[in-house]
Formats: C-alpha cells, sequence, structure tokens
C-alpha cells in the first residue's frame, strides 16, 4: 500500500474525506476517475491508471473555482458527472477520458438521492434525475450524449416546482423500471422507451402497488420489493 501521487503538494491534503465517498470515484476501461483539488481549492476531475505518470488532471471545469465532479458514473466508454461551473451553476458532463471528449451537455440541476444507479443506460439512452430553474423540480430526462440529444423525457408530476424526482433505475426483462411520485405518492415505474409506453406498475386487480420506501431484491428475472395496494395488503411482492 504506497502513495500514487501527491496530487497537491506541500502541507495541504489533496481533498477532504468528503471526496473519498463512492459518488466521487468511477471505473471506466482501468483507469479510475474522480474528484481531487490539485492546489488552491481546485477540485476538478481527475484520472489514473495506477501509475504516478498517469495520474494527471483531465480537464479544468470552473476555472477560477471547484466544479467538483460528482455521481460520476461509467456507461460504455464515457463517464456521466454532474458538476459546477465558474458562477457554481450545476451542470451536466460527459468525458471519454480525454480533454477535447469532455464536454458540457446541459446546464440544469442534476441529484440523486441514491447514487448508486444516477444514471443508466437503456435502449441508446441515458436516463437520470434532473430540471432547469427550479432546482426542486427534478424529471425524468435523457440524453443521446449529446447537447441537443439532452431533453426532458416526461414531466410525470406536473404541480409546479415539485417534480416526481425519480429514482432507483434498473433494467428488468428489457424494460426501464424506475420510483417516482406522481403527485400522489410514490410508485413504480415502467417505461418501453417512450412516453406512451410510460405507465405506472398495477397488481393483478389493476390497482396502483404504492409504498414511499421501495427496497428492491434483483433476481435472474423478477424483483422483490416491499410495499402496499389499495386493500392495504402489506407484504412482500
Amino acid at each position: 500500500t504506497y502513495m500514487v501521487k501527491d496530487i497537491n503538494p506541500g502541507l495541504g491534503d489533496n481533498s477532504n474525506s468528503i471526496f473519498m465517498s463512492a459518488q466521487y470515484f468511477a471505473e471506466m476501461n482501468d483507469v479510475l476517475y474522480f474528484a481531487a483539488d490539485g492546489g488552491g481549492n481546485n477540485i476538478e476531475l481527475w484520472r489514473s491508471d495506477g501509475t504516478e505518470a498517469g495520474t494527471y488532471l483531465v480537464k479544468d471545469l470552473a476555472l477560477g473555482g471547484s466544479s467538483v465532479p460528482e455521481f460520476i458514473t461509467a456507461i460504455e466508454n464515457n463517464i456521466y458527472f454532474r458538476c459546477k461551473n465558474d458562477d457554481g451553476e450545476s451542470e451536466l458532463w460527459k468525458s471519454d477520458g480525454t480533454e477535447a471528449g469532455t464536454i458540457l451537455l446541459k446546464q440544469m440541476w442534476v441529484t440523486a438521492t441514491e447514487y448508486q444507479n444516477m444514471f443508466i443506460a437503456y435502449d441508446g439512452f441515458i436516463y437520470f434525475r434532473g430540471g432547469v430553474g427550479d432546482p426542486y423540480d427534478q424529471e425524468l430526462w435523457r440524453t443521446d450524449g449529446t447537447p441537443a440529444g439532452t431533453e426532458l423525457f416526461m414531466n410525470i408530476n406536473e404541480d409546479d416546482g415539485d417534480g416526481s424526482d425519480p429514482k432507483q433505475f434498473f433494467i428488468l426483462n428489457d424494460k426501464l423500471f424506475f420510483v417516482a411520485d406522481n403527485g400522489d405518492d410514490d410508485f413504480i415505474f415502467i417505461s418501453d422507451g417512450t412516453v406512451a409506453g410510460t405507465q405506472k406498475l398495477l397488481d393483478e386487480n389493476g390497482d396502483d402497488v404504492i409504498t414511499g420506501n421501495y427496497a428492491f431484491l434483483p433476481s435472474e428475472n423478477k424483483i422483490y420489493f416491499s410495499a402496499t395496494n389499495a386493500d392495504f395488503d402489506d407484504g412482500l411482492w
């Protein structure tokens, strides 16, 4: 066990302990991507192949400040992450690990309650929770990896300033599953990648399956979870 590189030489640390958590790290193609302070409180996106020479800054995303890349997620040959610009505004970026291939997708709010699956790939798009304008109005967005192709997919909760906060994304039997609040409660939604094909998951009687705290246990082709329905049938579903 040894130091790979002193990123911030001198008495200062390269970053404080908050940047040692999983949302600030991702591995892609045998390279580790992470947030670190290279000096002067300048927390930016770094990469390392495990050698000193191969540990270096990818790109300074907020000149004169700290972009603090977080929710770093590797999907195929790119990483997706949220960071801040010079004015402290939230932005969505993607990177192939090179400076030239690190591009801004959209200035927008991107948040997560469960980092582990903040971004998920499904049918040619990356789905995530985000919004523009009001930081509390978070809805289901998707991107094809281009600025023009980063757009709102579905406004599930149409109440102004009160988003559906989609979360806990996963794929099951070639469908996208996630939890969202439509304004009444948290429900499991299922999608085939079209707005018309994005609906609440119902029980065998066509009733809502409701819970405010889903905990999923996946198996090979099923999921198990705790929930209730209109008849208050609490239990394992």
